[in-house]
């Protein structure tokens, strides 16, 4: 490293915002910005890459103008915000919270635009994730509307525009903001049902209206359930649907196959289903179903599968709401969650059924022949995982992309860490969520040591030997990929430390499920 040059373990961003001429100072040894020693400085978090404009977009729209930089200042859509107001915002961060009177103001500021390299090419913006972080490390917030503006920014609200009523240089309390929230309209795209959904995929197999009830309902199904239930088709339907639609599907394709209850069950309902999609009961309508035949009272369980199906596919069952069907989503939303938790205790409940049915003669030995079973355990390689949540923090909506992979991932079998881009294909993996850093072993010889498998030493703490974790991996995963810092972050403050660290969010958004 050259002499002077800075260091990303350094406390300091690698560049500062001087407030008064917009000019971006980069740092030098000492942290010097612009001849300033050690300054203060304010950090200022807001959303504006969705609403950045491409180069093809109107040209007479300017981006602020930031002096000392090498890139160009992305121009946002003034709808948004515009160069003007962003200026102002600017302006006032020099002074100090009104509630601080005997405060003084500071000179500079972190901000995203005008600290981070901006170019395509640049590796700042991965270096540098952490520096906002790093900057809001240096200013102590104390104040309520401080948070609320930050859940504001989660919530997607525009500050002075997310209702014609708010004054732009107003604060919010959170009582206002709760009002807010309890204002917010979920989108009801990502609550409709699977009906909808594949009539709106899949035109031309729609175009015949003739159909309806249970007719309808059953061929809507067998194309959704054709196509998802194999990887080797065109993944367009899938990566359409919204998580708790695929959650939904996947509850029901548990259920129509009879992988958690007596098949026969799952058999009597598919049964029911085609008598009533039948030329001969069509004329029925949708409500002439023969719910003794189905064994609905058998199980809680069955039972509301049963609607959940109903809901799902049987169009009537919409066009009964039609003047509320944020109503009418709505319920579907509670029945795909009551099903999900129905589900999750079913699973449970049956691993230990099969158990001890295997141990009748009335049991078909066939069935376990070549798996090893055991008592209460679900094999999480044998059976895909659908959450007791249905869908959670559904105002995140986040969507598996190809940049939020992680650089490492444990390989449960092989018992190492391995570099994602050695594999084939972009891997399937799980998330563990843990505590361990207030435990850390510090300063003590031997509290970094060597675990085989792993690229880097790996820090001790007096909760669990972490010697001990790949066999612990192996006992309850059995195979495929683990994420797990210990494991899969460099525990060194490297660069690609920093890098990992900082993008934890869409390592979590990417995994298929995540164990806390």
């Amino acid at each position: 490293m050259p002499p002077g040059a800075f260091d990303n373990s350094c406390s300091w961003p690698r560049r500062l915002l001087h407030i008064q001429t917009l000019r971006s100072y980069e740092w030098q040894p000492g942290n010097i910005y612009g001849g300033y020693r050690n300054p203060g400085y304010n950090a200022l978090s807001y959303t504006w890459g969705r609403w950045q404009l491409c180069e093809d977009e109107p040209p007479e729209i300017s981006a602020i103008r930031v002096k000392g930089t090498s890139w160009s200042i992305p121009r946002i859509d003034p709808a948004h915000f515009t160069a003007e107001k962003f200026a102002a915002v600017i302006a006032d961060t020099a002074d100090p919270h009104p509630s601080e009177t005997d405060a003084s103001g500071v000179d500079f500021l972190w901000l995203d635009v005008a600290c981070i390299d901006q170019s395509p090419e640049s590796r700042e913006k991965a270096q540098d994730s952490m520096g906002l972080l790093t900057a809001a490390g240096n200013r102590t917030t104390r104040h309520e509307e401080d948070r609320v503006y930050g859940i504001m920014q989660v919530f997607e609200f525009q500050l002075g525009n997310s209702a014609s009523d708010i004054d732009e240089n107003g604060s919010f309390s959170l009582e206002e903001l709760n009002d807010q929230l309890g204002q917010m309209e979920y989108n009801s795209w990502l609550r409709e049902p699977l009906d909808d959904y594949v009539e709106h995929f899949d035109k031309d197999h729609c175009e015949d209206k003739s159909t309806n009830g249970f007719n309808r309902a059953l061929q809507k199904w067998s194309f959704i359930d054709g196509h998802l239930c194999r990887p080797d088709l065109d993944n367009d339907l899938r990566s359409g649907l919204s998580i708790s639609q695929l959650h939904a599907y996947q509850l029901l394709h548990e259920w129509w196959t009879g992988q958690i209850q007596q098949p026969a069950l799952s058999q009597f309902a598919q049964q029911v289903i085609q008598n009533a999609a039948s030329q001969q009961n069509a004329e029925n309508g949708y409500q002439d179903v023969d719910r003794e035949l189905a064994h609905l009272s058998k199980s809680t369980y069955h039972r509301n599968m049963f609607m959940l199906f109903q809901l799902e596919f049987v169009h009537e069952f919409r066009q009964l709401h039609e003047k509320d069907l944020q109503a009418f989503f709505s319920f579907v939303q509670e029945q795909r969650q009551l099903c999900a938790s129905n589900a999750a205790i079913q699973r449970v409940a049956w691993s230990f059924a099969k158990i001890s049915a295997s141990d009748t003669s009335q049991h078909d030995e066939q069935s376990n022949a070549g798996k090893e079973q055991k008592l209460g355990d679900i094999m999480l390689s044998q059976l895909d995982v659908i959450p007791a949540c249905i869908e959670a923090c559904p105002w995140l909506q986040i969507r598996k992309n190809r940049n939020g992979y992680p650089f490492f991932l444990w390989d449960v079998a092989l018992r190492k860490t391995v570099e994602i881009a050695s594999l084939r294909s972009q891997p399937e993996y799980i998330c563990t969520s843990h505590t361990w850093g207030r435990w850390r072993i510090e300063g003590k010889e031997g509290s970094l040591i060597t675990v085989d498998g792993v690229l880097w030493l790996v820090p001790q703490n007096t909760r669990f030997r972490v010697q001990g974790l790949p066999e612990l991996l192996l006992q309850v995963v059995h195979s495929g990929y683990v994420w797990f810092d210990l494991f899969c972050i460099p525990q060194d403050r490297s660069e690609r430390a920093l890098i990992e660290i900082a993008r934890q969010a869409s390592i979590f958004g990417n995994a298929d499920f995540a164990v806390a």
